[in-house]
C-alpha cells in the first residue's frame, strides 16, 4: 500500500542518515585526537624553542649592551669566536623556531578541520533528527491506518457473521419444513397408489359378477 511504501522509504532514509551520522562522528573523534596530538607536538616544540631562546638571549643581550665600537682587535676577535662557538646553538634555535611554527600551523589547520567536521556533523545530526521524526510519523500513520482497517474488518465480519447465522437458521428451518413436506407428499402418493390399486380390484370384481348373471 501507499502507507507501507512511505514507511519503507522513511525507514531506509533514516537508516542511511544515521549511518552517515555515525561515520561523521567517528571521523570527528579521529580529528579530535589529531588536534590533541598536534597541540602536544606544538607545546613540545614551543618548550624546546623557549629553552634555546632562554640560553641565547642573555648572551646576545650582553653583546648588544657592550657593543663593538671602540673595542680593541682582540676583544672583537673574542666576540667573533663566541659567535662561532654558539653557531650550532643558533642553528638549533632557528630549527626549533621553524619546527614550532610548523607545529603551530598544523595545529591551526587541524582546528579548522575539526570546526568544519563539527559543523558537518551537527548539520547531519539535525537532518537525521528530522528524518527520524518523519519516520516515526509514518509509523504512527501506518498504525492508525491498520487500526482503522482492523476496525472496518471487524465491523464487516460481525455483520457477515450475523447474516450467516440468520441464513443458517433460515435454511435449517426450511430444511425441516421441506422434510415434513416430503414425508407428507410421500404418504399422499402412497395412499393414492393404494387407492388406485383398490379401484382396479373393485372394477374387476364387478365385471366378473355381471358375467355370472
Amino acid at each position: 500500500t501507499t502507507i507501507d511504501d512511505a514507511v519503507d522509504t522513511a525507514r531506509q532514509v533514516h537508516k542511511e542518515c544515521r549511518e552517515k551520522e555515525s561515520s561523521l562522528l567517528a571521523s570527528l573523534a579521529q580529528i579530535d585526537r589529531q588536534v590533541k596530538d598536534a597541540q602536544e607536538w606544538m607545546n613540545g616544540k614551543l618548550a624546546l624553542w623557549q629553552q634555546k631562546h632562554n640560553a641565547l638571549a642573555p648572551r646576545f643581550q650582553a653583546w648588544m649592551e657592550v657593543g663593538l665600537g671602540g673595542l680593541p682587535t682582540s676583544a672583537i676577535a673574542e666576540h667573533a669566536n663566541l659567535v662561532d662557538e654558539y653557531q650550532d646553538a643558533v642553528d638549533d634555535y632557528t630549527k626549533a623556531l621553524h619546527d614550532y611554527n610548523k607545529a603551530l600551523h598544523d595545529y591551526e589547520a587541524k582546528l579548522v578541520e575539526n570546526s568544519t567536521a563539527s559543523a558537518e556533523y551537527a548539520k547531519q545530526k539535525e537532518t537525521c533528527e528530522q528524518n527520524q521524526a518523519k519516520f516515526e510519523e509514518s509509523i504512527c500513520d501506518s498504525g492508525a491506518s491498520l487500526q482503522s482497517t482492523c476496525n472496518a474488518y471487524l465491523s464487516a465480519y460481525t455483520v457477515r457473521a450475523q447474516d450467516y447465522q440468520e441464513i443458517t437458521s433460515s435454511v435449517a428451518a426450511r430444511t425441516i419444513d421441506r422434510q415434513a413436506e416430503w414425508k407428507h407428499l410421500k404418504r399422499v402418493s402412497c395412499v393414492l397408489r393404494t387407492l388406485a390399486a383398490m379401484d382396479g380390484d373393485l372394477g374387476a370384481s364387478s365385471s366378473a359378477g355381471a358375467d355370472v348373471n
